[in-house]
């Protein structure tokens, strides 16, 4: 999907700054967890000073995606410093908006759809505002932000912006990446495997799959790391509903 698809304001990428004071945080793939996402900013006393990054794929198989959002739109409101990504589930839903520009989003039938929409069945402006205008990915002095990763096969891989949504274990290009390490989500990975990559690798997934809280001990975690200092904090899934398989 091109820039010419979105809003006037959309741009793919943001760079951003590393904060005077404060400390940085990366939460991937909430997916509608809300309560899970609430009791993680608890355990790391979110505050205005920090910076929280979110790697996108807020909405569907939770019991909560409406939540989700008006959360994030909360904090942003009240003026904690929250950057939030692309994912290829916000990504879903937005070439479905365009599909139906000119139609309503009633043939959708997920309750979660339906609680995004107004009297009209048409998705309400805020939310459209806000998945429209989410980048692909976000470049820190330090890291690379994005919600699958990045196709490093293609020359340009900053433009490749489909697989910054989609790809899976793609293999990673020290050259390219710099002295920056790369953050994403997108693929649920087991919680050994994780620690692993904050140990020694350039490039860590941090989906854990929260919302397969019954696959295994091994899964189930919504996961927040701390960019600085690369301590972990897990929340367990307490959500009342988990996705099947």
């Amino acid at each position: 999907m091109s820039a010419s698809n979105v809003n006037g304001s959309f741009t793919p990428f943001k760079v951003v700054p590393v904060p005077f004071e404060g400390r940085r945080y990366a939460i991937p793939d909430i997916h509608g967890c809300l309560d899970t996402f609430l009791a993680l900013l608890t355990q790391i006393d979110l505050r205005k000073a920090d910076q929280l990054f979110l790697l996108g794929d807020y909405i569907d198989r939770g019991p909560n995606s409406k939540g989700v959002l008006d959360h994030i739109l909360k904090l942003q409101e009240f003026g904690f410093q929250v950057f939030a990504l692309r994912g290829n589930h916000e990504q879903s839903l937005i070439d479905a908006i365009i599909k139906e520009e000119n139609e309503t989003l009633l043939w959708y039938k997920d309750d979660w759809i339906i609680q995004l929409c107004d009297d009209g069945h048409r998705i309400n402006r805020k939310y459209k505002d806000f998945l429209q205008g989410l980048p692909y990915y976000l470049e820190l002095p330090d890291y690379y932000l994005a919600h699958a990763g990045f196709n490093f096969s293609k020359p340009e891989f900053l433009t490749a912006y489909a697989d910054m949504l989609w790809i899976r274990n793609a293999p990673i290009d020290d050259e390219k990446l710099g002295n920056k390490r790369l953050i994403h989500g997108h693929t649920p990975t087991p919680l050994k495997k994780i620690k692993t990559m904050i140990d020694s690798k350039k490039s860590i997934c941090l989906d854990n799959g929260a919302v397969f809280r019954d696959m295994s001990s091994e899964y189930g975690h919504l996961l927040c790391l701390d960019l600085d200092s690369l301590e972990l904090t897990l929340q367990k899934n307490i959500d009342r509903e988990s996705a099947n398989f």
